[in-house]
C-alpha cells in the first residue's frame, strides 16, 4: 500500500507539473499573440521611436541602397526592444526617393537579426511603408483589408508615427511581413515553403531622368516569377527559388517543378493549385488594378505559396494600386474588365489563364466577386472602414514633416479613392449581370454601356509622374 501511494504521489506531481508547464506555456503564447496583434491594433496611430547613433544615421542616408542593417533600439508604445536590426527596403523605390532629395525611405525592422532568441511577441520582421506616391495613405492598408474581406490570408497592418532619435520622422504604414511568423499564424506550426518570386533583371536602365527614360522591360528574361514551366532543371526557376522566405530543399524545388508543369498544362488542377485560395486572391486584386503585380507588365510583388504540392498566392506591395501605370482615362480604369485584367495579353500568366479556361473555376470566380460586393460595398463596409482610417490619420498627415503631399491633397486623394471604388464596383456589379462587357475587346465594341467616370481624376491618389518629383517640406 505505501507503495501504490508513493507511485500515486509521483505521478500527481507529474501532472501538476505538467499542468502547471502547460498553463505557463499557454500564458506566454497568448501574452505574445497579444503583442503582436497589438502592434497591428488599427484603432489608433502607434508611435515607434528608433535610436541610431548618429554615425549610423549618417551613413544610412549617404549611402541607402546599400541597405546595411544597423543595431538600434526600437520603443513601440512606450515598450523598448535593444540589438535590432533597422535598414532601408526597397528596390526602384529606394532609388526614387534618393532621387526626389528626401530622407523618407521605407525600412525595415528584424527583430531577431542579432538576438536569435529576440521577437516582438513572436513577430520577427516588420516593414515600414514610407507610403510614396500615394496620396491616398491608404492604398497598401485598403487592398489588404480587401483581401481578408474575400478570405485571403494577407499581412496585417497598422499605422505608426516614426521618429528617429526622438525627431518625428513621418507617418508610416507598419506591414508585417511575409515570413516565418506570417506563416505560423495563417497556417500553424505545420506551414509549408513560401517564395517572393522577383525577376530581378526585369527593368533595362537608360539615363534615369523619369519613367520615360527609365528603360524598356525585357519580357523574355523571366526564370519562374510568372509561373510558366520551362523544364525540370531548378536553374530555369531562379525568380523564384533565389527568392525563397523559408528554407526549401531538393524535394521542395521538385514539388515546385512539378506543379508549374501541371499548370501550364491545365492538368490535374485540383491536386495542384489550391483553386479556391487563388480565385479569391483575384477577386481583390483585379479590384485594385495594380500593375506592379503579377497581372502587369513584369510579374512580382506577390507571395507564392506551396504545401505538400500545391501552390497558391498571396498579396504583396500595393502602394502603386489604383491606377497607377494604367493611364489617365478614369472611365476605363472604372470598367477595367474582370475578365482579361492582364496588363499585355501576349504575355504568359498561367496562374490566371487556369481561371479562364476551366468554365467551373471561372464561375466559382465570379461567384466569389459578387459576393465579395455584396459583403463589402453594398453593406457600407467600404466606407465607413475608409472613413474611419482618414479620421484617424488626417491630423497625423496635416503635420507629417517629410510628407510627400499636403493635406488638402490627401483630402482630395481620399475622397478620390472612394468614389473610384465605389464607381468600380458598379461596374463590376454591371459585368457580372452582363450589362456590362466583362472583357478588353467586348468593351471596345460597347462603349456606351460603360460607366461614365469622365469628372474623376484619378491621378490625385498619387500619379505616375510622381515618382520622380522632387521633394519639397510642407
Amino acid at each position: 500500500m505505501k507503495k501504490i501511494c508513493i507511485v500515486t504521489m509521483v505521478c500527481m506531481s507529474l501532472i501538476y507539473s505538467v499542468v502547471g508547464c502547460t498553463s505557463n506555456r499557454n500564458t506566454e503564447e497568448e501574452q505574445n499573440k497579444s503583442v503582436y496583434n497589438g502592434l497591428f491594433d488599427d484603432s489608433f496611430v502607434h508611435k515607434m521611436d528608433v535610436t541610431i547613433s548618429d554615425k549610423d544615421w549618417a551613413e544610412l542616408l549617404e549611402t541607402p541602397g546599400q541597405k546595411t542593417k544597423y543595431e538600434v533600439s526600437v520603443t513601440i508604445d512606450g515598450n523598448t526592444m535593444d540589438s535590432v536590426s533597422f535598414a532601408t527596403k526597397g528596390n526602384l523605390s529606394l532609388e526614387q526617393v534618393g532621387f526626389s532629395g528626401s530622407d523618407r525611405y521605407s525600412f525595415k525592422i528584424i527583430f531577431d537579426k542579432f538576438n536569435k532568441e529576440q521577437t516582438y511577441g513572436g513577430l520577427d520582421k516588420l516593414n515600414l511603408q514610407n507610403l510614396h506616391v500615394d496620396a491616398t495613405y491608404m492604398k497598401d492598408y485598403i487592398s489588404y483589408a480587401m483581401m481578408k474581406e474575400v478570405g485571403v490570408a494577407a499581412p496585417l497592418s497598422s499605422y505608426v508615427e516614426l521618429s528617429i532619435n526622438g525627431k518625428i520622422h513621418g507617418l508610416y504604414l507598419a506591414v508585417e511581413d511575409l515570413d516565418e511568423s506570417f506563416l505560423q499564424r495563417n497556417f500553424g506550426m505545420d506551414y509549408g515553403a513560401l517564395y517572393k518570386p522577383e525577376d530581378e533583371g526585369r527593368f533595362m536602365f537608360e539615363d534615369g531622368e523619369g519613367l520615360g527614360e527609365l528603360g524598356s522591360i525585357d519580357m523574355q528574361s523571366y526564370k519562374g516569377a510568372d509561373l510558366s514551366y520551362i523544364d525540370d532543371s531548378f536553374d530555369s526557376y531562379i525568380d523564384i527559388f533565389n527568392n525563397n522566405q523559408t528554407k526549401t530543399d531538393d524535394d521542395a524545388k521538385k514539388r515546385m517543378v512539378e506543379a508549374l508543369k501541371k499548370l501550364s498544362e491545365g492538368k490535374e488542377l485540383d491536386s495542384y493549385v489550391d483553386i479556391d485560395a487563388v480565385v479569391r486572391y483575384f477577386v481583390a486584386h483585379n479590384f485594385v488594378l495594380n500593375s506592379d503585380s503579377y497581372t502587369g507588365y513584369a510579374p512580382h510583388n506577390y507571395g507564392l505559396y506551396e504545401k505538400k504540392g500545391k501552390l497558391s498566392m498571396l498579396p504583396w506591395d500595393y502602394n502603386l494600386a489604383f491606377s497607377m501605370f494604367n493611364g489617365n482615362d478614369a472611365t476605363m480604369l472604372v470598367n477595367y474588365p474582370m475578365d482579361t485584367p492582364l496588363a499585355t495579353e501576349d504575355e504568359k500568366r498561367p496562374m490566371w489563364t487556369m481561371l479562364m479556361n476551366e468554365d467551373g473555376i471561372r464561375n466559382k470566380y465570379h461567384k466569389e466577386y459578387k459576393e465579395f460586393l455584396s459583403s463589402y460595398f453594398d453593406s457600407g463596409r467600404f466606407e465607413e472602414q475608409i472613413n474611419r482610417i482618414y479620421n484617424l490619420i488626417r491630423d497625423y498627415v496635416k503635420k507629417d514633416p517629410s510628407a510627400w503631399y499636403s493635406v488638402e491633397q490627401f483630402d482630395t486623394a481620399v475622397d478620390t479613392l472612394k468614389r473610384f471604388c465605389k464607381l468600380r464596383a458598379q461596374s463590376i456589379q454591371g459585368q457580372l449581370d452582363g450589362k456590362i462587357p466583362s472583357t478588353k475587346q467586348g468593351q471596345k465594341e460597347k462603349l456606351q454601356s460603360l460607366i461614365d467616370s469622365g469628372d474623376l481624376d484619378v491621378n490625385a491618389m498619387g500619379a505616375e509622374e510622381d515618382l520622380f518629383v522632387s521633394y519639397e517640406m510642407n
